[in-house]
């Protein structure tokens, strides 16, 4: 037996061992929807696929198309997390079957030379239900693309069966947070804003409305934090008003690249780094101020 076939079953084990490290949680339906967002759908759109369609069926089955760069065969036994499709070793270690179109032919409804299609059923040894959880698929569709501009992603399950298209990104993303707060006071301000000597970019759109609470939504490398932290902290520090409050009918998304980000715990849905905090607070000092302090 080769050293590379020893190395994969070495790593598959260790996978299988303990799949709550890689899928975030348990085993179960939102784990499953984990695993294929993960692994399958958001490396899709970080390569550059501009139509995502996946599919799932009891068993759990399911079918990924899209027009982005095709993975190799030899990237299914691979582990190189965050690099391109390095982690498709961790759908393999943990699916039954997997079937990967290398035809060279446009997958199926999709347009493009470059379309793909991979199939297969996650392994009942790991998971511990027949379905993956549609809600968990649809509420990361959503968010996705918010973050991916442009991009077309539809989901087609028993459950759900439904198209995100967000052409205008996180002015999309912002307004549909401000619901219920009302018109627009004046319009949505947006920053696009890099520190190439940091590493740090940052993107941000505020709205204000008439009503309700501020709320604020945060990213950092496409991945929601829930817990705030840096970022968020330097945006809504940026956004107070003269009472050393948020505005009501205030709305606002942030989202950060940053090469090596720093967090608060293991499950990284708090950010804690002081370097995107000070690049967050000089990109919304000169654009934001005039906004906060207004009624």
């Amino acid at each position: 037996m080769g050293d590379g076939v020893m190395r994969w079953s070495e790593i598959r084990e260790a996978i299988r061992r303990r799949p709550g490290m890689y899928i975030g949680g348990r085993p179960d339906g939102e784990g499953a929807a984990r695993l294929l967002l993960s692994y399958l759908v958001e490396p899709a759109l970080r390569l550059g696929a501009r139509r995502v369609e996946l599919t799932v069926a009891p068993g759990p089955w399911f079918t990924l198309r899209h027009d982005g760069p095709r993975p190799r065969h030899e990237d299914l036994t691979g582990l190189d997390l965050g690099k391109g499709w390095g982690d498709l070793g961790v759908l393999t270690a943990l699916t039954q079957v997997v079937r990967l179109d290398t035809t060279g032919e446009e997958a199926s409804s999709l347009d493009g030379p470059s379309g793909h299609e991979m199939s297969g059923e996650l392994d009942p040894e790991i998971f511990t239900v027949d379905e993956v959880d549609a809600e968990t698929l649809a509420d990361r569709f959503r968010e996705l693309a918010w973050l991916h501009p442009g991009a077309t992603l539809t989901l087609r399950s028993p459950a759900i069966e439904e198209t995100w298209h967000q052409p205008g990104g996180l002015l999309d993303c912002v307004e549909a947070l401000a619901e219920g707060m009302g018109p627009a006071l004046t319009a949505p301000v947006v920053i696009d804003h890099r520190d190439e000597e940091r590493g740090v970019a940052v993107q941000v759109a505020v709205r204000r409305g008439r009503r309700w609470p501020a709320r604020i939504l945060s990213f950092v490398g496409g991945q929601r934090t829930r817990g705030g932290g840096s970022h968020q902290d330097a945006l809504r520090t940026a956004l107070l008003d003269e009472r050393d409050l948020l505005p009501d009918g205030l709305a606002a998304v942030i989202t950060v690249e940053v090469d090596e980000p720093s967090y608060a715990g293991a499950t990284k849905d708090r950010l804690d780094d002081e370097v995107v905090a000070r690049v967050v607070a000089e990109a919304c000092q000169r654009y934001l101020a005039s906004l906060a302090s207004r009624s």
